[in-house]
């Protein structure tokens, strides 16, 4: 290990934050690593939705995830900062050379990459899908099944049931409207979506328009005034148990039958859920 070695600023990630990072740390002549353990500049926006349009960008209305992705790089690297891909850390550890302390960063690839500072924007990490707790799901990836949407065109007329009740979920099911047939089905296991309402009430009009068909657990009148169905998922609550019995238990993972109340949420301890496995 020589001083020739040393830079002044090791960056962990290379999404936007880090590649913002490296922008900002040239114009202070600070010499700059950046470690990634992806095969690309971008992280997560690149690597999981770059067809995605993203609305919180500062200037920009919306932006398409890898124009974003460009324009970030072109920014952040203007400056010739030296940047290791696919290469995942393993160690950290304070080391003194020539008098100096440094930081040691080591990969599965490489190092040690020597460095006066660090930052983290590591964000989501190498990250991984969170799969469905099905036995034998894994067979269906990639036909039919997807975990993320990086080409739009995959899913040109076909017709998609998206689970989930988070900013993801929503995004996509308003994201692939000039793509997918319709309309496009929204399962979510909770009473109420995570995202952000202005998508939720975006969605919900699509669903007056027939494009979107929405499942969760929301009990009463649909949008427009429309009745509850007694027999959609969404809308168990408060029927009598007996109507319930026989139906698939919809408890969480790792919960007991009497640690939820029959429409599946966390209620009465004493009260079972009327499915056929809690008899």
């Amino acid at each position: 290990m020589s001083p020739e070695d040393v830079v002044d600023i090791t960056i962990l990630g290379a999404g936007p934050s880090g590649l913002a990072a490296a922008y900002y740390a040239g114009h202070r002549d600070a010499t700059v690593r950046i470690v990634e353990s992806l095969e690309q500049l971008g992280g997560q926006v690149a690597a999981v939705y770059p067809e995605k349009h993203v609305y919180d960008v500062a200037g920009y209305p919306k932006i398409l995830a890898q124009e974003l992705v460009d324009r970030c790089a072109e920014q952040g690297l203007q400056y010739g900062a030296d940047v290791k891909l696919g290469e995942e850390v393993q160690t950290l550890e304070r080391i003194n050379q020539n008098g100096e302390e440094l930081l040691a960063v080591s990969t599965n690839k490489g190092g040690p990459y020597l460095s006066r500072a660090l930052i983290i924007t590591a964000g989501h990490g190498a990250f991984e899908p969170r799969a469905l707790g099905i036995d034998g799901i894994e067979e269906w990836e990639g036909r039919g099944l997807h975990y993320f949407v990086r080409e739009k065109e995959t899913f040109r007329d076909r017709r998609c049931i998206i689970i989930g009740g988070g900013d993801s979920a929503l995004d996509w099911t308003l994201g692939l409207q000039d793509t997918a047939a319709h309309p496009i089905a929204l399962i979510h296991r909770r009473d109420r979506f995570r995202a952000l309402e202005s998508s939720v009430n975006e969605a919900r009009a699509l669903e007056e328009e027939g494009r979107v068909r929405m499942r969760d657990r929301r009990v009463g009148p649909r949008p427009g005034g429309k009745a509850a169905d007694p027999d959609r998922p969404h809308d168990l609550r408060d029927q009598p148990l007996a109507r319930l019995r026989g139906r698939r238990c919809r408890r969480l993972p790792g919960e007991d039958h009497a640690d939820h109340d029959r429409d599946g949420r966390g209620g009465d301890r004493g009260q079972q859920c009327g499915c056929t496995d809690s008899r």
